[in-house]
């Protein structure tokens, strides 16, 4: 598996300790197997310290170990609750600490929120999953995609995963999809959730 290069900013904030090393790999391939040493190589840290931080991950059903042996395999433990507490915690850890949101509000001006859907604001994304965040603004539409070439530039600190941002109207984007909007993370602004006109819609964030 090709190594991930990661900016020295989130060096310097996320990869602090071994065990955080440790933390990021699984967190961002979480659909992966990985042998003792494999795991030790990707997450910069010796075996040995690999092999006492795994045994603790285990302990608090943050991962699998079965022994085959010859090798240990190791796993995300996404059969977990507490797996999935700490890796929306951890997914919400990487956005704050770059300027992401910052540039989606200049770039967007200043929209009235922005919110985090879809797996990454789970816990569920693996390796291959995009970054859905969306925006609410003015404009005649429901809800529409809206490239921006620039945030390839964030793929190193998420993993290399691609970052999709999509805009809509809460006054016509379609009743299901607002549902799910609002059951998102607001990453900036406020988004208003009320019943719709005819009154069958009750969210709450």
């Amino acid at each position: 598996m090709k190594k991930t290069r990661v900016p020295k900013k989130e060096q310097l904030l996320l990869e602090e300790t071994a065990m955080q090393r440790i933390l990021r790999v699984l967190f961002w391939y979480p659909e992966l197997e990985f042998s003792l040493s494999e795991l030790a190589k990707e997450a910069s840290v010796s075996k040995s310290t690999a092999s006492r931080l795994i045994d603790n991950l285990k302990e608090v059903l943050l991962v699998n170990v079965v022994d085959k042996g010859v090798v240990l395999r190791i796993t995300a433990n996404r059969e977990s609750p507490e797996f999935f507490k700490r890796k929306i915690a951890y997914n919400l850890s990487v956005i704050y600490s770059t300027n992401l949101i910052e540039y989606l509000e200049q770039t967007l001006d200043h929209p009235k929120a922005i919110i985090l859907i879809g797996s990454f604001r789970y816990g569920q994304d693996i390796s291959t999953s995009d970054i859905d965040i969306v925006a609410e603004v003015a404009g005649d539409f429901g809800m529409v995609e809206y490239n921006i070439k620039e945030l390839e530039s964030y793929k190193p600190y998420f993993g290399g995963r691609e970052i999709r941002v999509q805009l809509f109207n809460r006054e016509k984007v379609d009743s299901a999809i607002f549902n799910s909007i609002a059951n998102g993370i607001v990453l900036s602004g406020f988004l208003e959730v009320k019943p719709w006109k005819k009154g069958k819609l009750k969210t709450s964030l």
